[in-house]
C-alpha cells in the first residue's frame, strides 16, 4: 500500500504497486485485496489523467489512460474518462489577467471574455486570497448576466480567470 500511498504505480517497477499486487495474486489467485489494489492503481491513473487535462497536459493525460488500459482495457472507468480528456483537448481556452487594471477595465475584459464563449464553460479563478477571489467571482457573475458560473479557485499569482469551454459535437 506503501507504494500506492507514495503514486509508485509502475515505476520503480520491482517497488511499484503494480509489481506488488502482480506478486500478491501468484501468492494467492483469490487475493481480494490484490484485486482491489489494481482497482486503485486504476482509479488514481483516472485521476491523474483528469488532472493532467485539465492543466492542458494531453500527452501525460493520454499516457496514463494507456497505463491503465494494461492493467484492465475493459475497466469500465477509462472510456468515460478518455471521452473527458479528449472533450477537453478540443476545448477552447481563454485567460484573462486582472492585476494592474482598473476596476472598470477589469469588468470590460471579463465582459469581452465571456460574451465570446460558446459551449458549456467553466472556470478557474487564481487569486492571492479569499476576498480577492471572491471579488473576481462577482465579477465573473455579474458578467454572465446573473448566472451562476461554475468555478473553481486556486491560490496564485497573478490574479486571473481562466476560461475553458467545452465545443459541442454535431
Amino acid at each position: 500500500m506503501a507504494a500506492l500511498n507514495a503514486d509508485h504505480l509502475s515505476s520503480p517497477y520491482t517497488d511499484s504497486a503494480i509489481h506488488l499486487f502482480t506478486q500478491m495474486l501468484r501468492l494467492d489467485p483469490s487475493s481480494e485485496v490484490a484485486r482491489r489494489g489494481f482497482e486503485q492503481v486504476i482509479e488514481r491513473y483516472m485521476a491523474l489523467a483528469t488532472s493532467a487535462a485539465d492543466r492542458g497536459q494531453f500527452a501525460r493525460s493520454r499516457s496514463m489512460l494507456d497505463k491503465a488500459r494494461l492493467i484492465d482495457r475493459d475497466h469500465p472507468s477509462i472510456e468515460p474518462t478518455a471521452a473527458r480528456v479528449e472533450q477537453l483537448a478540443r476545448a477552447s481556452r481563454a485567460t484573462v489577467r486582472l492585476d494592474g487594471i482598473t476596476e472598470a477595465e477589469q469588468k470590460k475584459r471579463v465582459e469581452e471574455m465571456t460574451a465570446g464563449a460558446s459551449g458549456q464553460c467553466r472556470y478557474t479563478i487564481a487569486a492571492r486570497n479569499d476576498a480577492v477571489a471572491r471579488a473576481v467571482y462577482r465579477l465573473l457573475k455579474n458578467a454572465n448576466a446573473g448566472g451562476r458560473p461554475s468555478a473553481r479557485v486556486v491560490v496564485s499569482t497573478p490574479t486571473r480567470i481562466e476560461q475553458i469551454c467545452s465545443i459541442d459535437q454535431d
